[in-house]
């Protein structure tokens, strides 16, 4: 069974006009009258006429549309992230296309071929845990195809990019850690080569330098996936509790999840036996027991503003050579994870 459309011939038909006063009304062009148009339009809704998009998209060189590229939609960040982006999006009149790698390269690669195959207009990406070489990114770019960064970005190609201040928002969390009397403060992170995990760890190293506090490479541990892989990450835990840290930042929301379920398991009482910090835009963070501080990130300005930027690049009547890097502060949730240490003279 073959759903039969309507098409403007048959409008025009219907009403005994021709098809390109039918165009014209729906175009609402000057051109035709009121009375016409108000035709034209009831009779198009009543039939549920719509016209052809792609028609109209290769007649004036755009599909309306953007390509989103991220790990995984569940995560509240990118959820977020992908809300600011569709509140800019349909204001202009435009639709979005999400796709989600998982935190595998190929299938990021696979996405951005199919976006960019289907003709949309730009894309916006936050790179995978599992891309290193962005070199496929760089040849569409350089065929000059509108893209974004936000969030995971490359520093490998020349374009707008958009994130949160990663290096003073772990900094900052650390400094109040230091300061609520803990010293011996673990680091647990992603995928040590992305951009934002790098930026978070310098934060984190910093904090201590300025306290006067070693690092300690015990208390190090990178996921290569991310938090992604169940196992992966449970090993990092369980070796970052052997170094018997008193606090710990964790950066992402599947790792604080594995951590908590982790501690849960093996009776470890927060923030009793380790304080504890999370970069999370989880809204039940404060309904945990106890409470989690979190570094919480201005998830949907992120989005939002890196689709202004996308917007500038797709409208530019010539080629955009001067671009943008925007960090958007972060914001430290004090709570009941972090206690009060006392330290004894």
């Amino acid at each position: 069974m073959r759903f039969e459309k309507i098409t403007i011939k048959d409008v025009a038909k219907a009403l005994g006009v021709s098809t390109s006063t039918v165009s014209r009304a729906l175009r609402d062009s000057y051109e035709i009258g009121a009375d016409t148009k108000k035709r034209v339009l009831e009779y198009s809704q009543k039939m549920n006429f719509m016209p052809n998009q792609m028609a109209s998209s290769l007649k004036a060189r755009t599909s309306k549309s953007i390509g989103i590229v991220v790990s995984e939609i569940a995560n509240s960040f990118f959820s977020q992230v992908m809300n600011g982006i569709e509140s800019v999006a349909h204001r202009k009149g435009y639709h979005v296309i999400v796709t989600q790698t998982h935190g595998c390269n190929s299938r990021e690669i696979a996405n951005v071929i199919h976006l960019a195959s289907h003709s949309v207009d730009g894309i916006l990406i936050s790179l995978s845990p599992g891309t290193i070489d962005v070199s496929y990114l760089k040849e569409l770019f350089d065929k000059k195809m509108p893209l974004v960064f936000f969030d995971r970005v490359s520093d490998e190609i020349n374009t707008h990019k958009v994130m949160c201040d990663n290096f003073q928002g772990a900094y900052d969390a650390v400094s109040y850690l230091i300061e609520s009397g803990y010293k011996k403060i673990a680091f647990l992170g992603g995928a040590k080569h992305l951009s934002n995990i790098q930026e978070r760890f310098a934060g984190y190293s910093e904090a201590l330098a300025y306290a006067g506090i070693s690092l300690n490479d015990e208390y190090i541990k990178f996921c290569e996936q991310g938090g992604l892989h169940q196992e992966e990450s449970e090993q990092a835990v369980k070796s970052m509790l052997e170094a018997k840290p008193d606090a710990v930042l964790v950066c992402g929301d599947r790792l604080t999840a594995t951590s908590l379920k982790y501690f849960k398991q093996n009776n470890i009482k927060v923030p009793e036996d380790l304080a504890m910090i999370c970069f999370s835009n989880q809204d039940f963070a404060e309904l945990l027991d106890p409470p989690l501080t979190t570094v919480y990130q201005p998830a949907f300005e992120i989005g939002g503003y890196a689709t202004d930027l996308l917007f500038q690049m797709i409208n530019s009547k010539s080629e955009v050579k001067k671009f943008e890097m925007k960090k958007f502060p972060c914001q430290l949730n004090k709570r009941a994870s972090v206690g009060q240490k006392i330290i004894l003279s």
